[in-house]
């Protein structure tokens, strides 16, 4: 029974992507304008929208939609870096996914899934690193858990993290969107 109604779930996002991919195409729209119309939906959306246009056949949307959700990164770099300076950051941050401030992050060279201790952060980049991970601590606090997440990779549109238990961590999935 579960798995007929994660099924039927399933379904109806996709079919939900297509219904969007499609009418992005019909409409003929710039990367601009996509840009507008999926810049506020969390970034696993926005590459699953990219991905179905690619399968979809779609080369040309599928361009454009990546090329807007290159510009989506970058305004969020720069946006965020204004909200620092404009002590507006935790209202910035509060619009964004745990899993979105986590690309931020690493969009901002302010985190390596390989070597993370071994960053040489500027006094600067420091400052904003410090300021997106305590935005993810309230965030944990939040959901409950207790435990120190770390970031473990982001690969293929896949969100793999750690939960750290003493001195190991421990892999899991943590909610796919």
């Amino acid at each position: 029974m579960m798995n007929n109604i994660q099924d039927d779930y399933k379904d109806k996002i996709a079919s939900s992507l297509e219904v969007m991919v499609n009418c992005f195409e019909r409409m003929d729209l710039t990367a601009e304008q996509i840009m507008d119309q999926i810049s506020d939906m969390p970034r696993t959306l926005r590459n699953k929208i990219l991905v179905t246009a690619s399968l979809s056949g779609k080369k040309e949307l599928a361009e454009k939609i990546g090329t807007a959700n290159e510009m989506i990164k970058l305004k969020n770099i720069e946006k965020f870096k204004e909200s620092v300076v404009n002590d507006t950051h935790s209202q910035f941050l509060s619009n964004m996914t745990w899993n979105d401030k986590a690309l931020l992050l690493m969009d901002m060279g302010l985190f390596s899934a390989i070597l993370p201790r071994d960053l040489e952060l500027s006094e600067e980049e420091q400052k904003y690193r410090d300021i997106v991970k305590k935005s993810m601590d309230k965030d944990i606090e939040k959901m409950g858990l207790n435990q120190d997440i770390g970031i473990a990779h982001h690969v293929q549109g896949r969100d793999d993290f750690g939960i750290k238990t003493g001195s190991q961590y421990i892999l899991r999935k943590i909610g796919r969107a």
